[in-house]
């Protein structure tokens, strides 16, 4: 039996590569789901073969890690095009932590 729909395959483009500026993370500490670090992003410069332009110095990293190692990270920034276009950007990502990250991100390594 064929199916009604048959959805097409998902193709992946590259958009541009990205390199950002931060400042030193500030340590917010234990929220109740986590802990918190807040990375500021003050700039940087992005290159694709379709647009490239400048990171603004609008935007920063939260970045939460629970006691299981899962870190979330939320990302807001803003991107400006070499012709002047503005572009919102967010991401919100779930990954795992291996074991030694948590030390590093202790407050007294901050």
């Amino acid at each position: 039996m064929k199916s009604a729909l048959e959805l097409p395959i998902p193709e992946l483009e590259k958009l541009y590569y990205i390199e950002v500026k931060c400042s030193p993370p500030i340590h917010v500490g234990d929220t109740g789901k986590g802990v918190l670090n807040i990375i500021p992003i003050n700039g940087g410069r992005f290159e694709g073969p379709k647009m490239s332009g400048e990171v603004l110095n609008i935007g920063a990293d939260w970045n939460t890690i629970q006691s299981d190692l899962i870190g979330k990270v939320n990302t807001r920034y803003v991107l400006k095009t070499d012709d002047g276009a503005i572009i919102s950007l967010a991401t919100d990502v779930l990954h795992k932590y291996p074991r030694n990250f948590t030390l590093k991100l202790s407050p007294e390594n901050l």
